[in-house]
């Protein structure tokens, strides 16, 4: 899944999957990690993104530009994904309902 590229429903590509994160309490997979290329990385709630098997691709109904003004880290200092306003403002930012709900 690391290194996946990321695409509008167009095909356009935005970015990469750097990581996936699973939350193991709930046994589900809550974020994908993409990377843009800089010193960012957003963190996608997994209901936002349509699986491409065929394409080896991910898909997020969103243009780059958009996914840029996102919630967002410095690949150095991760935040605590368990802290739920976090979240919710991430899942918020995505239009999607919460992973843990």
């Amino acid at each position: 899944m690391t290194g996946t590229r990321v695409t509008t429903p167009a095909g356009k590509s935005i970015g990469e999957v750097r990581d996936v994160l699973l939350d193991l309490d709930a046994g589900k997979v809550a974020y994908a990690v993409l990377s843009l290329g800089g010193p960012r990385l957003f963190p996608v709630p997994w209901k936002a993104l349509t699986l491409k098997p065929s394409e080896k691709a991910v898909v997020l109904d969103m243009d780059r530009e958009k996914l840029s003004a996102a919630p967002s880290f410095e690949r150095e200092s991760w935040p605590d994904m368990r802290d739920r306003s976090w979240g919710l403002r991430v899942h918020s930012y995505f239009g999607v309902s919460e992973y843990w709900n």
